[in-house]
């Protein structure tokens, strides 16, 4: 799990200071801070004005761009998978979901690599939405309970509720 981020910091002058966020247009990450100790030993911060991913001019750092990115998590989720593949699985996919259908937003989160932990074989691409719902219910639930649950009336199995008076 992420460290929380520090959303204030002191300044060179002593001063206590709220992060701002980076100066490129269309990014909303949070400044770098970079620390340097004063001759007291106390640790005071200088701010950049982008954030770890930009350059001063701008430009993305060629290590923080999307694809560099998935490349090195699917490689250190032991996957087999790269750029080329998923552009090619997203166009087999029709651009969408495979479990909801969902169309992919281009201004949006991009899909997720689906994959069985225990063998690393590909699933498909899914959704935000539908990634989550499969690894819960992956780890937690079985068919045979959600199909059970799904098909319950509460009234049936508690009958006492109808009796009770609406308020």
């Amino acid at each position: 799990m992420n460290k929380p981020k520090r959303l204030t910091y002191v300044d060179r002058f002593g001063t206590i200071q709220r992060r701002q966020r980076c100066s490129i247009p269309g990014c909303n990450r949070l400044r770098r801070l970079y620390s340097y100790t004063v001759v007291s030993g106390e640790r005071r911060w200088i701010e950049d004005p982008t954030c770890c991913n930009h350059f001063h001019d701008g430009s993305v750092r060629p290590d923080q761009t999307q694809e560099v990115k998935n490349a090195r998590r699917w490689k250190q989720q032991g996957l087999d998978f790269d750029m080329v593949r998923f552009r090619k699985l997203l166009e087999l996919q029709g651009d969408r979901c495979a479990i909801c259908g969902r169309k992919n937003k281009k201004d949006r989160r991009k899909f997720n690599v689906d994959h069985n932990h225990e063998t690393g074989a590909i699933r498909g691409l899914l959704c935000g939405y539908c990634n989550r719902a499969l690894g819960w219910f992956e780890n937690h639930a079985s068919f045979d309970v959600l199909r059970a649950y799904l098909d319950s009336d509460v009234y049936k199995k508690y009958p006492e509720l109808r009796s009770l008076r609406k308020r």
